[in-house]
């Protein structure tokens, strides 16, 4: 004997395999849900943890660039103390050489080697003075 499926067993049928389905859907969405969940805090927590490091860095960076800021200020203003002070000898140092060219000729011995000695002078200075200007530029 065979049985006839009526429309409503049919239908109840259907429905009981429509919300068997439905229930698994829901049940994998969740699934899906949570991972996605996961991964994005997972995401957030690393990318954090990167922002973190990388203002650290940043801090560091500026930190050093500062030094070297004021390392180099110091520089500059040591070069100008020095080269301000080479100028005042050599100012000093051209005064005296005027007043050894007016001296007599009795002193010509005398004022030849300290002419010579004061003009060594000056050529050292200005080397000086040259060197610093390259190392300032």
């Amino acid at each position: 004997m065979s049985k006839e499926v009526t429309n409503d067993e049919l239908a109840v049928m259907l429905n009981k395999q429509f919300n068997f389905i439905n229930d698994r859907f829901d049940s994998l969405e969740n699934n899906l849900r949570a991972e996605i969940q996961g991964v994005r805090t997972e995401l957030k927590t690393e990318i954090q943890g990167v922002r973190t490091e990388l203002k650290t860095e940043i801090q560091g960076v500026r930190t050093e660039l500062q030094d070297v800021r004021i390392d180099l200020k110091n520089d500059i203003y040591e070069n100008r103390r020095r080269i301000d002070e080479i100028f005042g000898e050599l100012v000093s140092i051209k005064m005296r050489l005027e007043k050894l060219e007016e001296r007599t000729q009795e002193d010509a011995d005398a004022l030849a080697a300290e002419v010579l000695e004061l003009h060594k002078k000056v050529n050292i200075l200005e080397k000086e003075i040259n060197k610093l200007k390259l190392a300032r530029t």
